[in-house]
């Protein structure tokens, strides 16, 4: 009886973790995600297009920019700078290049520079061909963004933020 109780319990521990992480979308259309106002995770919202994975993207970092600001349970975390941040696809990586002035002003504390660099590699990776994304700031490869993540790292999505 011990073990047919233990074995339940350690069954609805798996489901119920497994059933509340964020999966990526299994219908290949690609996901922008955004930080809800709490700054506790990120929430995708689909963002169906069409063409390259280059073209996708590109649209995409345009749309992190702009923000979602209509939506209440949102909040931007990365501000709207013009050519704040640029990709480069190639292969199965895209390599984004941030500007300082968008650096400059992302509010500077571990919680906020995980949101925003996860963000970024969340969204882009819901990309069909994209795996994994690789920083630099103003063209340099830096050893941190903010202060608390090591920007040297090849990112791969993190359904769990």
């Amino acid at each position: 009886m011990k073990k047919f109780l233990f074995l339940f319990c350690l069954a609805a521990i798996i489901f119920f973790t497994q059933n509340n992480r964020q999966a990526p979308n299994t219908d290949n259309t690609p996901q922008i995600y955004y930080t809800d106002r709490l700054l506790h995770r990120l929430i995708p919202v689909d963002f169906p297009q069409n063409g390259s994975s280059q073209r996708i993207a590109d649209k995409m970092v345009q749309a992190i920019l702009l923000g979602k600001d209509e939506n209440e349970e949102i909040l931007r975390i990365i501000p709207n700078i013009e050519k704040g941040i640029k990709v480069r696809v190639k292969g199965d990586t895209a390599y984004v290049n941030l500007s300082g002035e968008l650096t400059e002003r992302i509010t500077k504390n571990p919680d906020t520079e995980q949101l925003a660099v996860y963000q970024i590699v969340n969204s882009l990776t819901s990309i069909s061909g994209i795996n994994r994304v690789c920083f630099t700031i103003d063209g340099k490869t830096q050893e941190d963004f903010l202060g608390f993540l090591n920007m040297r790292e090849i990112f791969t999505p993190n359904y769990d933020i």
